[in-house]
């Protein structure tokens, strides 16, 4: 009876020293997949959102959080050219990032504390694409570029949509990491797969 005791309670101790033990590999940069971002104009925007934890000196439950996010924007747009009104496609290369704290507060649950102040979001000018007539696909000689104050615009008009997807991100639960590389977690009642990037 003594020795049933023993292992009883030699289990529920080995059960209180794992707890987190699903976590202890997440520090690191995690890759996300790319998800739709809510319109709120008529371009058509994805996002692949990236996670990096850094754990605190000494502490293996809390540390600092950067979301990080690369956004294509699609659009068909109708500029005139010579008189002539035709439809292309426009591409618009956008990426954005916000950072925080985490606390891991249970084995398979973790809570992000974001900083609104942190957001930043940039439109690269030279990566806006014309691509092509959008019925004929026929290329249209024109300039690959914005203007600054354009570029501005666009990262206004995406602000919002990744700030909303971004904050999505405050409970990440249900986490679990098989091998230490792919991360499954549930965030605003999705499932997610993230996968880790070596870093060295």
């Amino acid at each position: 009876m003594k020795l049933k005791h023993l292992v009883v309670a030699l289990s529920a101790i080995a059960g209180v020293s794992g707890c987190g033990d699903n976590l202890d590999v997440l520090p690191g940069l995690w890759d996300g997949t790319p998800v739709m971002l809510g319109s709120q104009s008529q371009m058509n925007s994805t996002a692949t959102v990236s996670m990096e934890f850094n754990a605190a000196p000494g502490n293996t439950v809390t540390g600092d959080v950067t979301l990080r996010a690369f956004i294509n924007m699609e659009e068909a747009t109708v500029p005139q050219f010579d008189g002539m009104v035709e439809s292309y496609a426009l591409n618009v290369a956008a990426t954005a990032m916000i950072n925080g704290k985490y606390n891991i507060i249970d084995d398979d649950e973790v809570v992000l504390t974001l900083d609104p102040t942190t957001l930043t979001v940039h439109v690269d000018p030279d990566a806006v694409k014309y691509r092509s007539n959008v019925f004929t696909n026929e290329q249209k000689p024109i300039v690959d570029s914005l203007m600054p104050a354009a570029a501005e615009h666009l990262a206004a008009v995406i602000r919002p949509q990744i700030s909303q997807e971004f904050y999505k991100y405050n409970r990440l639960d249900d986490v679990k990491i098989k091998d230490g590389a792919i991360m499954s977690c549930e965030i605003g009642d999705r499932d997610f797969t993230f996968r880790k990037v070596n870093m060295e």
